[in-house]
């Protein structure tokens, strides 16, 4: 016997009903169907790239996708959910290093970037490009107010670097310069083989060597150099890195790149939610050179600035 049609009726209502209440809520399904993941644009695949990254990655509760740049210059990544790099499947581009921000500007991406581990960004911006993020660049009223602090006796500090590439950084330094007791002094250079005659007797009259991110300047060798020339001479050298340390520079400013990554990941979020995104420089720490220090006879500040440690 065939059951009456109303009661077919109710018992599509009801299973109609069932179906419904097991669906996920709107928000719930917005989260699921929000496919487009944050890119993670990578100029090289070196270790200060990488731990950014992984700070990044940890502190980021979105979907990622790594995308590196070959020898040749072309996009690759190991993930098979990768086809090509196009604005539309991603919700944000972070760019690693410059060669992956230049890429972006020579294609003339339109979508949001977030730049990071990338010396003087400002060069790489364009009118389509929503940009920002953390770059290298030290503040110089942050590196010479530092300096100053630590090493109260120091009245003459030298800067090393080539005027066709950074004026710009010196003239900005002198300008925010307000310290009384400590004078900037320019140590120009052309090019490198103009580096050994700043050391002719009587050698550059300063009390201090302060290293700034110079393509002309900024090599193993002549950082080896400089110092070891700098140390004869019991002239003080501070650089930008755990290598100027390693060389034997009195103090570096060591930068956090884990703690990039955990900044870009909240500017990568501001970026996503519509809400403001304000660049900045990178978070550090000071890092003080004991036996060069003793070996130098500097005077430093008693107690130590906060942030400012010794090994």
């Amino acid at each position: 016997m065939r059951p009456p049609k109303h009661s077919c009726s109710k018992f599509i209502l009801f299973c109609s009903c069932c179906l419904f209440l097991l669906l996920p809520t709107g928000n719930a399904l917005t989260i699921e169907q929000n496919p487009e993941p944050v890119g993670i644009f990578i100029s090289q695949e070196i270790l200060p790239y990488m731990q950014m990254v992984q700070g990044l990655e940890k502190n980021l509760d979105q979907t990622t996708i790594r995308v590196f740049l070959d020898s040749y210059g072309n996009p690759y990544s190991q993930e098979t959910r990768f086809q090509e790099l196009r604005p539309k499947d991603f919700s944000a581009m972070v760019a690693v290093g410059p060669r992956a921000l230049a890429y972006l500007k020579e294609h003339h991406w339109p979508g949001k970037i977030i730049y990071a581990m990338v010396l003087n960004p400002e060069r790489f911006s364009w009118k389509t490009a929503d940009l920002c993020g953390i770059s290298l660049n030290l503040n110089p009223w942050k590196q010479l107010i530092t300096v100053a602090r630590v090493f109260p006796r120091l009245r003459r500090l030298g800067i090393l670097f080539n005027p066709e590439k950074n004026q710009r950084w010196f003239t900005k330094a002198k300008t925010l310069m307000n310290l009384k007791n400590l004078t900037l002094i320019p140590l120009k250079i052309k090019e490198r083989a103009d580096i050994p005659k700043l050391f002719i007797p009587p050698g550059p009259q300063v009390d201090g060597i302060l290293f700034i991110p110079d393509q002309t300047v900024i090599s193993q060798s002549i950082i080896t150099y400089v110092i070891k020339e700098a140390m004869r001479l019991k002239i003080a050298t501070f650089g930008f890195n755990h290598f100027f340390y390693d060389a034997g520079a009195a103090l570096s400013f060591i930068i956090n790149y884990q703690e990039i990554g955990s900044k870009i990941a909240t500017l990568v979020k501001k970026v996503t939610q519509k809400g403001n995104c304000v660049s900045s420089g990178p978070p550090f720490t000071v890092l003080l050179n004991r036996k060069a220090i003793d070996t130098l006879g500097i005077t430093m500040a008693q107690p130590l600035p906060l942030g400012v440690s010794i090994e």
